[in-house]
């Protein structure tokens, strides 16, 4: 008779191995840390870890799968307010994110240089677009409110959402470039200007007046730039 899979166990389990690769990222980066390391931390056997994750590169999806997890939890709720502003909401929405990014450095930064491997390109395409599916609606929401109070005049308020994320993925992609940069390429210079520009973008394509938003946070963004200057990134 087959073995009958009790799905609560199952998951405490995967969370389990997730939370010991999480501890051992934040200690050795993703690229040291090797599946060894979580069997020797868990004291479980190979064939357990394969039973949850059939590679190192799988186990790296589910990190990030939990990340979006956990980031929509912590947004939603600013979607679901009723006393803000849609400019408030989207704001906020950016702000939160940004933040809840901040306070996870240590761990962001232990996965970097992994997550923008050539090999990993395939992943990195697939788990943009299962955040397109989660965020776009609760945007979509916002862009609609902000439509109704008069905040901009946006006429296609789905398809523009899709266009902000790629807007937002293309600035992120190339922080993370400069991140990774041997020669520490970012400076407070280059990122303001890329704020300022990303920015506008998002004003323009929603159609809002010009110096209407404040999307990305200068002060948390720079935080970065000091771990980037205190060698945070060595190789």
């Amino acid at each position: 008779m087959a073995r009958t899979l009790d799905p609560q166990k199952h998951t405490a389990k995967r969370n389990q191995i997730l939370d010991a690769a999480y501890q051992l990222i934040y200690m050795k980066g993703f690229e040291l840390m090797t599946i060894q390391d979580i069997i020797d931390n868990l004291g479980i056997s190979k064939g357990a870890f394969f039973h949850y994750f059939s590679s190192k590169r799988e186990l790296l999806e589910g990190l990030i799968e939990r990340m979006l997890n956990e980031i929509e939890q912590v947004l939603s709720p600013i979607i679901a307010n009723p006393h803000f502003t849609a400019v408030e909401k989207l704001e906020r929405y950016f702000y939160v994110a940004q933040q809840w990014k901040s306070e996870r450095k240590t761990f962001l930064l232990g996965i970097l240089r992994a997550w923008y491997q050539d090999e990993n390109a395939l992943l990195r395409q697939k788990m943009f677009n299962a955040s397109l599916k989660r965020i776009s609606p609760h945007l979509a929401t916002i862009i609609r409110q902000g439509n109704q109070e008069g905040s901009w005049s946006c006429a296609n308020p789905d398809e523009t959402v899709v266009m902000l994320l790629y807007l937002l993925q293309g600035f992120s992609d190339s922080l993370a470039e400069k991140l990774l940069s041997p020669d520490s390429s970012l400076d407070a210079t280059w990122l303001s200007h890329s704020v300022q520009v990303y920015t506008n973008a998002v004003e323009r394509v929603l159609n809002a007046p010009p110096a209407s938003l404040r999307i990305l946070n200068i002060v948390d963004l720079q935080e970065w730039i000091t771990l980037v200057h205190s060698s945070a990134l060595s190789p």
